[in-house]
């Protein structure tokens, strides 16, 4: 039995001359997007060829190192099929633990050792879990201290009030405090899931506040202490400072030792709002890479970090829907947790679930157990000694590719060192055109040894004006058009890169990059 998966426009080009022209999206057929439930089920090898067809209509293929923007990789093989054994023969779902005891123990021991990365106080119990992302991760975050700002406003106490009852901020939602509007101080280059995260909580896109950069793209300080300021002298108060630790586009990570010392002094050391880290993307590099850690001065450590935003599918450890929030404190587990009237609470295996727990105090019920099974493999199998020498590797890696883009006879610049593997650069010549160029002439290739690379139009926002200048000139844009004035290209260095392949992109890079000088 056949299946039309795609439309009837042939896309293959002929001859030899346009063969060397030809774009990915020209290699196969493109598939039709829509399609009924067969009446009779298709031959499953038939359906294993069109799987096939539509992985080669990826530009990305981890598997032969083709992906140099985004921070993903091929996942480690020995943990990923430890991972599909279990799943083939119990299918955990971690929200019910008294029912796979054994997954939720590997959950625990995976949580506890990512707490010792991140100096937690309690690595027995670091108040985490698995989400679907860092994105969840931010909004269960800001959700637990959301909650927690208006229940104090309340005067409402778990200790004092019947465990059954909710705090008003629950029962009847922010209409019960028009008047109050908190804010959440980030920097210019935060990333877009704290605005995303403030309009699902009801907080609003407006009660995101920025501080800005300095002139070498790292926290600017003063700029910090005058956004609390004038938050202050508003009459508002802060709900959270989220500080960015390997921002997106350029690696950076926010001072956030001095942030806090700047929060105790403003707040008379005490009752200082709480600090969420967000070091989703590059949390695993900076935690293992040199002889001192240089995580110490951004994790729990620090007394005012409250709660930190971990992505392990950003490393070969997990595959995506491997996020992970982490809180200092037990008590933020209660600020989002419900009675389940169906789950169980067995006490016969030794453990007191709710207990270990809270009662379901994640934004979603379900959790699949496969990414607690290979983060505990892939952190067990090559050790701190395994995890520093790759993280070498890649350092190694970037410094090659960085030197190579900034030498004199690089069409390219780069815009700012990175403490992380994350090279940020830019056309010479040409500008906003340019770079834009670059990026379509590399990423739409079909060359069999194809690259990859991104680009941010935020890049080089670092002041406040900068930013307002930014949103102006988006305006004048459609929603999926780059605006101009602030743009840059950066390459991502992951696990699955070599040196031969990072010596074929810097050719690559330098080949495109004269082409473009000329045309320009």
């Amino acid at each position: 039995m056949t299946a039309d998966f795609f439309d009837p426009i042939q896309r293959y080009h002929s001859s030899e001359k346009q063969q060397n022209k030809k774009k990915l999206v020209d290699i196969i057929p493109q598939r039709k997007r829509c399609f009924k439930i067969p009446e009779k089920g298709i031959d499953k090898e038939l359906l294993v060829e069109e799987v096939e067809k539509a992985v080669e209509r990826c530009a990305v293929r981890y598997d032969k190192g083709i992906m140099d923007a985004k921070p993903g990789t091929l996942p480690d093989q020995f943990s990923y099929s430890l991972a599909a054994s279990v799943v083939g023969r119990i299918h955990p779902n971690l929200v019910d633990p008294a029912m796979f005891v054994g997954m939720f123990e590997l959950e625990r021991e995976t949580m506890s050792m990512l707490g010792e990365l991140m100096h937690h106080p309690n690595i027995r119990r670091c108040n985490a879990w698995f989400t679907s992302g860092g994105s969840e991760s931010m909004t269960q975050a800001l959700y637990s201290f959301r909650n927690k700002y208006f229940r104090e406003k309340e005067g409402f106490s778990f200790a004092n009030n019947n465990k059954h009852d909710k705090p008003k901020i629950r029962a009847s939602g922010l209409q019960s405090f028009l008047g109050d509007k908190p804010k959440i101080l980030v920097p210019v280059d935060a990333h877009l899931c704290v605005e995303r995260a403030a309009d699902v909580l009801g907080l609003g896109i407006d009660s995101v506040v920025h501080y800005g950069l300095d002139n070498k793209y790292q926290t600017d300080l003063k700029s910090f202490r005058e956004r609390i300021d004038e938050i202050h002298k508003q009459g508002d108060n802060i709900l959270a400072v989220i500080p960015t630790v390997g921002d997106v586009s350029k690696g950076r990570l926010d001072k956030v030792s001095e942030m806090f010392e700047i929060l105790k002094e403003k707040y008379g050391g005490k009752n200082t709002p709480p600090i969420i880290v967000d070091a989703a993307q590059q949390f695993l590099f900076s935690s293992v890479i040199g002889e001192k850690s240089i995580h110490q001065e951004w994790d729990f450590g620090i007394e005012g970090v409250k709660a930190i935003i971990l992505d392990p599918h950003k490393t070969p450890g997990a595959v995506y829907g491997g996020g992970v929030v982490m809180f200092r404190d037990t008590e933020l587990m209660n600020e989002t947790s419900l009675e389940s009237p169906y789950l169980h609470s067995d006490k016969s295996q030794g453990y007191e679930f709710v207990e270990e727990m809270g009662q379901l105090p994640g934004m979603f019920i379900s959790r699949s157990g496969h990414n607690a099974v290979m983060l505990w493999a892939y952190l067990t199998s090559r050790g701190m000694s395994g995890l520093r020498k790759e993280a070498e590797r890649m350092q190694g890696l970037t410094k090659k590719l960085s030197q190579a883009l900034e030498s004199p006879e690089s069409p390219f610049k780069l815009i700012t060192g990175s403490a992380c593997p994350i090279i940020p650069f830019e056309m010479k010549e040409g500008g906003h055109k340019a770079n834009d160029r670059v990026y379509h002439r590399i990423n739409e290739s079909g060359d069999e040894e194809r690259y990859y690379i991104s680009h941010s139009d935020t890049m080089k926002v670092r002041t406040l004006e900068d930013l307002a200048a930014y949103k102006e000139s988006k305006r004048k844009v459609g929603l999926n058009e780059k605006a101009e004035g602030f743009g840059g290209l950066y390459v991502q260095i992951m696990n699955h890169h070599t040196d031969e392949r990072v010596n074929g992109l810097i050719k690559h890079l330098y080949h495109v990059g004269r082409m473009v000088a000329r045309d320009v």
